[in-house]
């Protein structure tokens, strides 16, 4: 099966492909921007990479946000298009559940806090404990303050910004890693299996910031 799977919402870029005979090419951009500019044409590199022609892409693998808008509107808009044109599956995921996805040892951990960087004084939050809670727009601050004695993990690109909160913390471990594009491939490849398709809506957790012209 030939894959493609690429992630463009959370201020970077990152795309993978895998060919028939499981040989992957990976392209990284670490930019807040441009996504709309590169994405196209990294993602052609990467296929030409490994002897993959547009038309013999089996799968679509993305994330939804949230993250950049435009980001996100250009993973999407790639993603739809793909699917459109070769009428293949599309598989999504909200960036919050791609990271908890790829936590090792899930155990060890009674809470899992998914922190994004919102580019804003407010990150992009959502805890995983014995029920996930609904994401919620939080400071660093507020962060810090939800924190139990329980043995935690803070993971994504904000835990940078709560690190410093919670240094006196010995139960919290950070995380500020980001995964790249190929885990979508293995995170698609189950849920093709058990016939798991998310939408394709964006997810947003704030309004996107708009100047009004001057009149």
């Amino acid at each position: 099966m030939n894959i493609l799977a690429f992630e463009c919402a959370n201020f970077s870029l990152s795309i993978a492909a895998q060919n028939c005979n499981k040989e992957r090419a990976f392209r990284e951009v670490n930019e807040v921007r441009g996504q709309d500019t590169k994405a196209l044409p990294l993602i052609i590199e990467a296929l030409q990479e490994i002897n993959i022609d547009f038309k013999d892409i089996n799968l679509i693998s993305t994330t939804l946000g949230p993250g950049s808008f435009t980001g996100v509107r250009v993973g999407l808009s790639l993603a739809r298009g793909f699917r459109l044109a070769l009428g293949i599956p599309l598989i999504t995921l909200n960036s919050f559940d791609w990271i908890f996805e790829t936590v090792r040892e899930k155990q060890k951990y009674e809470e899992i806090y998914v922190v994004l960087n919102s580019q804003r004084e407010e990150l992009f939050c959502k805890k995983y404990a014995s029920k996930g809670q609904e994401p919620k727009l939080l400071t660093g601050k507020e962060i810090a303050e939800l924190i139990t004695s329980d043995p935690t993990l803070i993971i994504g690109d904000g835990a940078i910004l709560v690190q410093d909160l919670v240094a006196n913390k010995r139960n919290v471990t950070i995380d500020t890693r980001m995964p790249r594009a190929e885990t979508l491939i293995e995170i698609a490849l189950k849920n093709l299996k058990t016939n798991y398709y998310n939408d394709d809506k964006p997810f947003y957790l704030r309004s996107p910031d708009i100047t009004q012209p001057k009149l």
